[in-house]
């Protein structure tokens, strides 16, 4: 049934599924983008601030892991922006 789809992990990769880099759903997709050779990647909805979206688990979260993990976002992000200067 899903014969054109990429499935990512942040972990260990195994069987079809690839970790192209990233560690949240938001910046994985970025990894992925860059990985196939996107020539621009336009980010929308992704706050790194103090701020956690409505739609996040349904509010069903943990805030201070929500805000880590969106801080560690943001500087694997930092970093492949970085990295693609060289």
């Amino acid at each position: 049934m899903f014969r054109r789809c990429i499935g990512t992990t942040e972990g260990k990769p195994f069987d079809k599924i690839k970790n192209f880099g990233g560690f949240t759903d938001g910046d994985r997709c970025v990894f992925l983008a860059r990985h196939f050779g996107a020539k621009r990647i336009i980010l929308f909805g992704m706050d790194f601030g103090d701020t956690v979206g409505a739609y996040s688990k349904d509010g069903r979260y943990n805030r201070v892991v929500k805000l880590q993990k969106l801080r560690k976002a943001r500087s694997l992000l930092e970093w492949l922006c970085v990295k693609g200067q060289t």
